[in-house]
């Protein structure tokens, strides 16, 4: 689920993060779906998380990564 105010440029802005410097999100690897774009994967919950604590996101505080895996 992609929680609620993140919007496409906020997906591509921590999909550029991971990039352009290496991302810890501690994440196991995607087992089922990836985020894809042009022929390249991502992984859908790290970019998710990326997106929603990037400094462009409506909201970047601890509770980010409640959004994305839940409680």
């Amino acid at each position: 689920m992609i929680p609620d105010g993140i919007t496409r440029d906020h997906v591509l802005a921590a999909i550029k993060d991971f990039e352009t410097v290496t991302v810890e999100h501690g994440f196991a690897e995607s087992v089922r779906y990836d985020l894809l774009l042009g022929e390249n994967r991502y992984p859908p919950k790290a970019t998710a998380l990326g997106a929603r604590t990037h400094p462009s996101s409506p909201r970047s505080d601890d509770e980010a990564l409640t959004d994305i895996i839940g409680k």
